[in-house]
């Protein structure tokens, strides 16, 4: 790490975010004490790596004509591919566009495909835009989940038909549902 061609290295082309991240652990070492350096470098990475998560998560609205989904054709059902994991504030924000579908959409679709992780605070979220779109008469289907997060969201009580959550293997199943 104190090799000084490296740290040079680091400190001029690594993002400065990590270079942050070495100066800080650098400095701490010289100054105070090595367990503090290593305490502190791998708080700030964990911060940092929350951060770069909650960059990579979104949901988007998937366009006819650049996916192949079965039930795209029909204008009164939306899909949203959800891509990253679904932790802690992200699912929030990723999950908060839903609730903005016009009044002829009577289905929202989740395409979970890209979806590795989810956390309790991410089932919590899906809850209240459930409800929400259960009041305007719209249902929610989930598809393409892994089996270990539909497990999750068995266990969570997530997963109920009569609340108006579905869970779908894929979108033929939907087209049998509907």
């Amino acid at each position: 790490m104190s090799e000084a061609k490296h740290a040079v290295r680091i400190v001029r082309n690594a993002p400065r975010s990590d270079a942050a991240v070495f100066l800080t652990c650098f400095g701490r070492t010289v100054l105070l004490d090595m367990q503090i350096a290593v305490a502190a470098g791998i708080a700030l990475v964990s911060i940092l790596l929350i951060q770069r998560i909650s960059e990579m998560t979104n949901a988007e609205i998937l366009q006819p004509e650049s996916h192949q989904h079965e039930i795209t054709h029909d204008p009164a059902v939306i899909i949203y591919d959800v891509n990253g994991p679904l932790f802690f504030g992200v699912a929030h924000r990723a999950l908060k566009v839903i609730l903005a579908v016009d009044q002829h959409i009577h289905t929202v679709v989740l395409d979970m495909t890209d979806v590795a992780l989810i956390d309790t605070t991410a089932m919590m979220n899906i809850e209240p835009i459930s409800t929400s779109l259960a009041k305007r008469n719209i249902s929610l289907h989930l598809i393409n989940v892994s089996e270990k997060i539909a497990g999750k969201m068995r266990r969570y009580g997530l997963i109920n038909g009569d609340k108006g959550r579905h869970l779908h293997p894929d979108t033929l199943s939907i087209l049998v549902h509907t």
